[in-house]
C-alpha cells in the first residue's frame, strides 16, 4: 500500500477491470491510479482510485476499487 501510484502505462487493477465508457462513444484511456496512503488517507478498504481520459472529448472518469 502506497506504491501503487502510476502515470500511464496499465492499471494494476485490485478486482476486475472496470474501463469506463464516454459519452461520447470513444475509447477512454488509462490516465493514472491514485493508491491508498495508510491509516492517513485509506481509500475504501485499502483501495485504489483509476483515472481516465477521453482525447478527444477532454472527459475524465474515476473508478474505486478496493480489497
Amino acid at each position: 500500500m502506497g506504491a501503487r501510484h502510476r502515470i500511464g502505462g496499465d492499471p494494476e487493477w485490485i478486482q476486475d477491470p472496470d474501463i469506463p465508457a464516454c459519452g461520447c462513444a470513444q475509447p477512454m484511456s488509462f490516465y493514472a491510479q491514485i493508491d491508498s496512503l495508510g491509516d492517513a488517507v485509506c481509500i475504501g478498504d485499502c483501495g485504489m482510485v483509476y483515472v481516465f481520459i477521453c482525447w478527444d472529448c477532454l472527459t475524465t472518469k474515476s473508478v474505486l476499487q478496493s480489497y
